[in-house]
């Protein structure tokens, strides 16, 4: 199953725990803080880019985030 379809179908989830290959850590971080749900992720980002995103997402959503 794809990530966005769980996310999709599991309205209810408090937080999510990102164990992909590390290319989809920040997206799947993304997409979770959008549905107001926590992430922890073991690497959250590759680049800076990415992690200020993720800050911001991070700010505009009000969910806490944790990297690992």
């Amino acid at each position: 199953m794809d990530f966005r379809e769980l996310l999709e179908k599991q309205k209810d989830l408090d937080a999510v725990v990102v164990c992909t290959t590390d290319n989809l850590h920040a997206a799947v971080s993304a997409a979770a803080m959008k549905k107001r749900s926590m992430c922890s992720a073991e690497a959250l980002t590759h680049t800076i880019y990415e992690a200020r995103r993720l800050a911001e997402y991070a700010r505009e959503t009000g969910v806490a985030t944790q990297l690992r």
